[in-house]
């Protein structure tokens, strides 16, 4: 999926049922250096952290983790990239996402079902 879409951010775990998780950021980093992946998972030991660092991925959240710290971290990593992301707006390119009001705007107003809204906000 890496090599057809472009992401802005890739959160991975090491426990993947066809392909270690190492092996998968690995794989990620040859064809793109700058996507921030960060790595979620329950082997928490320093061996464990050297190893998905060295693999490739620039941040190693262990399980089990507080929501706020890693959206914290998501955050930074979105910061940097062009999505912008505050308390009340997602936004990227042209396209915005109102938290508060749940409206998107593209150039006009979008009219989305509350699924939908939420599909698009997850995404």
């Amino acid at each position: 999926m890496t090599e057809s879409n472009d992401y802005n951010l890739i959160i991975l775990d090491v426990n993947l049922p066809l392909i270690n998780g190492f092996d998968l950021c690995r794989e990620i980093r040859k064809t793109d250096l700058n996507v921030p992946i960060i790595m979620l998972t329950a082997l928490g030991s320093s061996d464990n952290k050297l190893t998905g660092f060295t693999a490739g991925a620039d941040d190693y959240v262990v399980k089990p983790f507080d929501f706020r710290e890693l959206l914290a971290r998501v955050n930074v990593f979105l910061r940097r990239s062009d999505v912008l992301v505050s308390n009340d707006k997602l936004s990227i390119a042209d396209l915005e996402l109102d938290l508060k009001t749940k409206t998107v705007t593209r150039s006009q107003k979008i009219d989305l079902t509350a699924k939908e809204f939420l599909l698009l906000e997850t995404f």
